[in-house]
């Protein structure tokens, strides 16, 4: 794949799901230590996530991604919407260790969820409800966009590697 095509997202219309390339692996490593030096909580069965840190904490890792790394991202996106403006409402990772799930939920207060992979994603990928993924999995450095509405989970993983994600919420204005 060429630089360029990296910067463009592709879209299924059929369940206005898309995905961004784009993430390469120096982003990736420099997002991971960034990671590493965040305060962070076990939470449900997850084994480490910032979720339930307190919003007005500094969070350097999404800074980063979103300042430095994810640019192409929102033009990419912004432009397949008509040019609107995506708003961010929130963000996270999660850390998942073998054995931990994040069962079937949906995101409220929010049109669009989005996940950022970062490490050993490969064998558990985002779920979604009655849609299979299995040709064209998201792999390390994409973001898998979908309507905030659709159930989703990440299943048991079964890896002793550590699995790493980030998560947002966007709308459109």
């Amino acid at each position: 794949m060429s630089l360029e095509n990296k910067n463009i997202i592709k879209y299924n219309a059929q369940h206005k799901i898309m995905r961004w390339d784009g993430l390469n692996k120096d982003q990736i490593n420099k997002t991971l230590k960034l990671i590493k030096k965040c305060r962070s909580k076990k939470h449900d069965d997850i084994s480490s996530t910032d979720w339930r840190i307190d919003k007005n904490e500094k969070r350097e890792y999404f800074d980063y991604l979103w300042n430095e790394c994810l640019e192409p991202f929102k033009k990419s996106f912004s432009s397949l919407w008509g040019g609107r403006k995506l708003i961010l409402q929130n963000y996270w990772f999660q850390v998942y260790s073998k054995g931990d799930e994040h069962d079937w939920h949906t995101h409220t207060h929010a049109n669009f969820t989005n996940a950022l992979y970062l490490k050993n994603t490969d064998k558990t990928p985002t779920e979604l409800y009655a849609m299979n993924f299995t040709n064209n999995p998201p792999t390390v450095g994409s973001i898998l966009t979908f309507p905030a509405f659709y159930l989703h989970r990440s299943s048991s993983h079964n890896s002793k590697k550590t699995k790493i994600v980030v998560s947002f919420n966007t709308s459109i204005e």
